[in-house]
């Protein structure tokens, strides 16, 4: 696949891609499940990425997404 443009103008798009295959997937519903219970003991949930850029990157994402299931 080629791309042109910035990643940040391509971000957009795919945080729809991933927020969709987050909602779908039970490994994903697994993970949120198990970090609420660590940030409910008190603990810290830390992500990590691999991205140059802090601004743009699939944690941002998630972590996002994680906040949206800890509170429904």
């Amino acid at each position: 696949m080629v791309y042109t443009g910035s990643a940040a103008e391509r971000f957009d798009a795919f945080a729809a891609r991933y927020r969709d295959e987050l909602a779908t997937s039970e490994a994903a519903a697994v993970l949120a499940c198990h970090c609420r219970e660590v940030a409910d003991a008190g603990d810290r949930v830390t992500l990590l990425y691999a991205a140059c850029d802090p601004q743009v990157n699939h944690a941002l994402v998630l972590k996002a997404w994680l906040e949206e299931q800890a509170v429904s």
